[in-house]
């Protein structure tokens, strides 16, 4: 597997918590014989240091780095305020390291990107333009959550307003964030919990039909008189009436819709075994509920859809209103 990790801070020297759990996951992925390219920013907090690099690690990576100046801009800081954009997620973007983003994946053909932390989601857009890699975002902990407990502990009232504010900007650039990549690399169970509660709505419905021990995407129910039965389920109403020329393929997951520029072309899935497989077809008919309907969509991104398919406008998968049971 080919992998780019993409980093706000060098591995080496590993001078805080944060550079050795880099180092720890490139190393890890090493270590499990993946290709991996690195790219870093560098700061006048965490500079780029050649001579500190495991010259074997600079063999296999082929590391590079961007300098970054993410001191502290006030004007920037409070202008930020008024355009309720994240500065504490903006300073590290930089249109130097943008262009190596940009040439990394122009000249490599990644499965995936994974991105150390937050900081570096500013580049999503280009790793979309320029790659159809899975993304992957590692993070320790939503960012949001440090700055409302500073915000929670001062005495000043000012600070108060202020902290607040940072954490409500965070908050709400972390949840349309999690709507962007394709995975979070969760460190512990914790971490895990704290993203689900974030509000990822599609996940608590289903966490909360998996304890009532129900079907995520429940059937329509259905009276059927002749039979007798109160509340019906397809077993006795729709598949009865498949006469011919229908094949069911049961215990199947589907995970992409295949599409080109102007048509749906199939769909990737998995069989009971979750072995990958193809189907090809004219049509593709697309019924799989409030929750399962958007996120094929969604999961269905291509070079030519990049924000999922028939979401041009940004909304699938927004404000949902459920009634799966009828």
């Amino acid at each position: 597997m080919k992998i780019l990790q993409i980093c706000h801070k060098p591995p080496y020297p590993a001078i805080d918590g944060g550079c050795i759990a880099i180092n720890n996951i490139s190393r890890g992925l090493l270590n499990l014989e993946q290709m991996l390219k690195v790219i870093t920013i560098s700061t006048n907090k965490h500079p780029f240091l050649p001579e500190s690099i495991d010259s074997e690690f600079k063999r296999k990576t082929k590391i590079e780095h961007t300098y970054v100046d993410t001191k502290l801009n006030i004007v920037d800081a409070f202008s930020n305020l008024v355009t309720y954009d994240s500065y504490n997620i903006s300073r590290f973007f930089s249109s130097d390291f943008d262009y190596l983003v940009k040439t990394t994946l122009q000249a490599g053909n990644f499965d995936i990107v994974h991105l150390e932390s937050l900081f570096t989601t500013p580049y999503l857009e280009t790793i979309r333009n320029y790659s159809d890699a899975k993304i992957i975002l590692r993070s320790h902990n939503l960012e949001y959550m440090i700055w409302e407990r500073l915000a929670s502990e001062t005495n000043n009232p000012a600070k108060k307003i202020y902290l607040n504010l940072l954490s409500n900007q965070l908050k709400n650039y972390e949840i349309d964030i999690v709507s962007k990549i394709d995975g979070i690399a969760a460190i512990s169970k914790e971490d895990e919990k704290k993203y689900i509660k974030l509000g990822i709505l599609g996940e608590n419905i289903s966490n909360a039909f998996k304890k009532l021990k129900w079907h995520c995407w429940p059937s329509y129910s259905a009276i059927d008189v002749n039979n007798n039965y109160a509340v019906n389920t397809v077993n006795h109403t729709y598949l009865p009436l498949i006469k011919k020329n229908v094949v069911i393929k049961e215990n199947c997951r589907v995970t992409r819709i295949i599409s080109n520029k102007t048509n749906a072309e199939g769909v990737v899935y998995l069989d009971k075994n979750k072995n990958s497989k193809t189907i090809t077809s004219r049509f593709v008919i697309l019924a799989c509920n409030g929750i399962g309907t958007p996120r094929l969509l969604l999961a269905s991104k291509n070079k030519y859809f990049k924000k999922g398919l028939a979401n041009s406008s940004g909304l699938v998968g927004k404000n949902l209103m459920l009634h799966p049971l009828g």
